[in-house]
């Protein structure tokens, strides 16, 4: 397993636009073509593809709110065939990486729906705590920094 991350641009376009979650995880992710069109239009965002060599496997989306001025990963997907292969672990672990070169060791939060229970769990394994706020009915967690 080779994972990495690729900026979005007209060669991986739309093989990233295909990728796709299972059908019963569709109503907790955006369609890619969706966080795209985002990252293009608010420029505090950054739009890649994860790749495993030469395969695209999987898409993420993260920035600094200009809401909060928090650093969010705003999405974090896994094509569903490749799903249940460490895609999602080693992705995580690159971004974290690339946030805090980025932008230094701060706190960084995400959202995700309440019922999503695996998810919940994937993230707490990953050192993310359930904040207790809610924000557009979702639960926002965070990966505290004390540093």
């Amino acid at each position: 397993m080779n994972i990495s991350l690729k900026k979005i641009d007209k060669t991986n376009f739309e093989a990233v636009v295909d990728l796709d979650v299972h059908e019963s995880q569709k109503r907790f992710v955006a369609p890619n073509m969706y966080s795209i069109a985002e990252a293009s239009v608010y420029e505090s965002m950054h739009a890649y593809a994860i790749y495993d060599n030469d395969t695209p496997v999987g898409f993420t989306m993260y920035g600094r709110s200009d809401e909060d001025d928090k650093l969010w990963i705003v999405r974090l997907m896994v094509d569903a065939s490749h799903q249940r292969k460490g895609y999602g672990t080693k992705a995580l672990g690159l971004l974290l990486d690339k946030m805090h070169d980025e932008y230094g060791r701060e706190d960084v939060y995400l959202s995700t729906s309440p019922d999503n229970e695996t998810v919940i769990a994937f993230y707490e394994r990953h050192g993310f705590r359930k904040t207790g706020a809610m924000v557009d009915d979702e639960l926002v967690m965070c990966r505290f920094y004390y540093c």
